[in-house]
């Protein structure tokens, strides 16, 4: 079976992927920290909608289930296109033999009120008709995964860890309704595994039915000292996922939401550790490199003097093993000072990588 995954992937993960769609072909078309791997059947394409890119996907294989992600799965998202982006792919399914597509997007409101989240879903359903596609829709909560540095936690935490006076356009009675991929992925195993021809709008209940307020003072315990207002007092949020009135997954699949934000906190906010500790390192690097590249052109000089004193000593100290036989490091050093400073200072160097 060949599964199709695309829109907001960002956030998605190796580990994700083998334990939803197990023994399945997966095919991801986005931004996406998930690596090709022949081993466990994952191909994953770079995003770009231009130049006929995604008709081209299309082209290779014929898929068995498409699966789009939505932005309004991002709490605070800013829509960029994903009607157009929609329309596009159901013109690609229009001709093909499979088009069996799920739409995961965010909750609804609970007051009803339009949206251009709605507006999308009803243009996504009408074209959906017109072109014979087969569509379900899966109204959830908001996704997090902090190993996504455009994920609302992931930003929150950052302004917390550098204890910025953080300004909430919330209520600290408003829901924070989240949903782990954990438990997202398990009820999409289920759902693929049983998809029926009949169109449907699937509501994931929240059994936890948690607010803001309730959010912030569980995170007392990783930012003691953080400093967070709520500025909508007046206007609180609730969306319409209660699970005494949407009961139909736990009846269908026996399925129910298993990891409640606050208590999953301590993995969250060790897997945020791991990843701002890493995005740190980086940042030094491309710290130090740009104040190199600041310097005038004598310290610049002494920069390029010293790291081919480095190479050297690395070149001397690896003569014999037979691993480093195999790389020019003269050569790697030219590339890296041509990366760092620019052509001029590369080919200048270029005589050194000469046997």
């Amino acid at each position: 079976m060949n599964i199709l995954i695309l829109g907001n992937t960002a956030g998605l993960t190796n580990d994700f992927i083998l334990k939803t769609f197990p023994n399945q072909a997966v095919f991801i078309f986005g931004h996406t920290g998930v690596k090709n791997s022949r081993k466990n059947k994952i191909t994953v394409y770079t995003k770009h909608y231009e130049n006929n890119q995604l008709e081209d996907v299309f082209d290779f294989h014929d898929y068995d289930q498409i699966i789009y992600l939505s932005e309004y799965l991002n709490y605070g998202h800013e829509s960029s296109g994903e009607i157009e982006n929609l329309i596009r792919l159901l013109e690609c399914l229009k001709d093909r033999k499979n088009k069996r597509l799920l739409y995961i997007t965010g909750p609804i409101l609970e007051d009803g009120k339009r949206s251009l989240q709605t507006t999308t879903k009803d243009t996504l359903l009408s074209w959906s008709r017109e072109f014979g596609v087969n569509l379900k829709v899966l109204h959830s909560p908001f996704l997090y995964s902090v190993i996504n540095k455009e994920d609302y936690l992931y930003k929150l935490f950052v302004r917390l860890d550098d204890h910025e006076q953080v300004e909430l356009k919330e209520s600290s009675q408003s829901q924070a309704t989240f949903i782990s991929l954990s438990d997202l992925g398990d009820l999409l195993h289920k759902l693929c595994e049983r998809w029926n021809d009949t169109y449907e709008s699937i509501i994931i209940p929240d059994p936890f039915q948690l607010t803001f307020g309730e959010l912030l003072q569980a995170l007392d315990k990783y930012f003691p000292n953080k400093q967070v207002h709520f500025l909508e007092e007046r206007i609180i949020r609730k969306y319409d996922n209660d699970p005494e009135k949407h009961h139909d997954l736990r009846d269908r699949f026996a399925w129910f939401m298993r990891y409640a934000l606050v208590r999953d906190l301590p993995d969250i906010y060790e897997d945020y550790q791991k990843q701002r500790k890493g995005s740190l390192r980086v940042s030094k690097f491309r710290n130090i490199i740009d104040n190199i590249v600041k310097q005038k052109r004598n310290k610049k000089l002494a920069a390029v003097v010293a790291t081919f004193l480095v190479f050297e000593a690395f070149r001397y100290m690896t003569q014999g093993q037979l691993q480093f036989q195999l790389i020019d490091l003269r050569l790697l050093f030219v590339v890296l000072i041509s990366t760092v400073l620019g052509m001029g200072y590369g080919l200048s160097l270029i005589h050194i990588s000469e046997p």
